[in-house]
This record gives C-alpha cells, structure tokens and sequence, in this order.
C-alpha cells in the first residue's frame, strides 16, 4: 500500500443509502474490497463516535459505521414508536449491508448496538455474521434500567455553547466512570451536539429517542436470539458497569454464543479509545 493509499484509508466517505423506507447516513473507512466491519452505536450515539476504532481497523478493513434513525446524520423517525424498536433497525441493518454486496459481516456494538447484533444474528438473512462483539450489554435489561433511561432521555438538556454542552457532557458521563483526555471531550461534545433554532446545543438525536427503550419490552429480552448464535462472540465488559451481572456474564459465557470475555476499564460507555479495546477487538476479528 502506498502512502496516499495509506492515508486514504484514514478519511471516512459519508454516504447516504435508503435502507428499508429510511435516509440512513453512514461513515465508510477503508477498501471495499476488504472484509466488512460493521460498527454500530448505542441508544444516544451516534455514527462518528465509531471513529477511534474505524481508524485503527481501516488498513485491514472495510468499516461501516450507520447513524441510526433518529441520531446523528439520519432522518428521524417518521412513526417515533415502530421506527425505533429492534425489528426495524434490524430491517435498516440487512438492507444497508444488502445494498452495499456484503456477504460476510464482523459486527460490533455498544450497548443496544451490541444488543442490535444478538437480534441480527438470529433475524438477518443471506448475510453471515461471522464475528460479534459486544461491548458493555446483556441479552437482557432490567425494567428499571430501561424506564430511568427512558426518563432520562425525555428530557434533552441545553447548553449556550459548545463549552458549555462539553460541561455537560463531562459532569453526566464522568459518573459513568468514562475517563478522556480533553481533546476528546472537545471531539464528543463536538459529534454529539446539534445547534437548536434558539441556537444554543443539545444532543444530535431526536426528542423521541426514549420510545425505543418503552415502546417493546421484548427487545431487552434477547435469551432466546443469544442461543441462536453461531458466531465467534466477545464480550467486552467495564468493571464499573450496572447493566450486567455476574449471572448474565456466566450464562453468556455458558449458553448460545459462549462468548470469550474481557474486562476493560470504566463504566457502561465507552468510545474504544483505549488501546487495551482496539487491540483486544483487533486480534479477535483475526
């Protein structure tokens, strides 16, 4: 590879496909040609945040990191409810991958990414997913993790500056244990934040983000999905984290996937920006 080549591999392509009735924004890293990696977010993320990890990964593949609806550069929701429970991302999933001639997939999620990927290892069609990894989720969600969520979610705060939104952002999620050097921060809060029509900043994603955490329980009932898997699984879990327990970890370990497990540090959130997941994540897609 040459040393254009080399870089080229480092900018991301932003494209826009139609996936299942939906404008679905995506970031795309590395060859085409390459085998695909598939990076997708959790429940307030958003596309970019995969890009700690797309970099460390584009030289040896080709990575697609999709805005889900209602975040980032996707259209939100046209039915704030049915758009966003897991069938439908799953719908958004197959036809992206579809339309891109990928017929081999490694999937990576965070949190409902994660949870995303046990559901499309046993609803997607015609596409295999020979690798998955899950970082920082559990088949199953507690009831009252999800309604404070929910709660959480209903509620979008403001900041009148950029500054201001990283404050934010540093005091929510420096008691979830995340820990990042201020360029980083300046990095989230910049990916993360939307300019309002009042022109202060809030989250990118829509208002009705929290419907996908109400609106169908089954979606964090994901047993019957995680025996179906057949696909090499790690689990990356913070050893901070409140959204799983020992008795998930060891059934996961022991059922379905049996998935391989690792301990990063920190709490539920994570951007893969330490060297200890890129590495753990590199050597096992291998």
């Amino acid at each position: 590879m040459t040393t254009l080549e080399s870089r080229l591999t480092l900018v991301p392509r932003s494209r826009e496909l139609h996936c299942a009735g939906h404008r679905i924004h995506f970031l795309e890293w590395g060859d085409p040609n390459h085998d695909t990696v598939l990076i997708w977010h959790g429940v307030a993320g958003n596309a970019a945040e995969g890009e700690l990890l797309a970099r460390h990964l584009a030289t040896e593949y080709h990575v697609l990191c999709p805005d889900s609806i209602g975040c980032g550069k996707s259209e939100w929701p046209q039915d704030p409810t049915r758009d966003m429970v897991m069938a439908s991302q799953c719908e958004v999933a197959q036809s992206l991958l579809e339309q891109l001639g990928v017929e081999r997939v490694r999937w990576i999620g965070a949190s409902r990414g994660g949870s995303l990927g046990i559901y499309a290892c046993a609803h997607i069609t015609g596409i295999d997913i020979t690798h998955l990894v899950i970082n920082d989720s559990a088949p199953q969600l507690p009831e009252k993790f999800r309604l404070a969520l929910a709660r959480n979610l209903q509620t979008l705060p403001e900041a009148d500056s950029l500054e201001g939104f990283e404050k934010l952002l540093r005091a929510g999620l420096s008691r979830d244990h995340l820990q990042l050097k201020d360029a980083e921060w300046r990095w989230l809060a910049r990916i993360w934040s939307r300019r309002t029509e009042k022109d202060t900043y809030t989250y990118h994603h829509t208002p009705e983000l929290w419907n996908m955490l109400i609106y169908d329980p089954r979606d964090y009932e994901l047993w019957d999905c995680y025996e179906q898997i057949t696909a090499s699984t790690l689990l990356i879990r913070g050893e901070k984290t409140k959204m799983m327990t020992d008795n998930d970890v060891k059934r996961m370990q022991t059922t379905g996937a049996r998935c391989r497990v690792i301990n990063r540090p920190g709490g539920h959130v994570s951007l893969y920006q330490t060297a200890l997941e890129q590495n753990a994540i590199a050597g096992f897609l291998r």
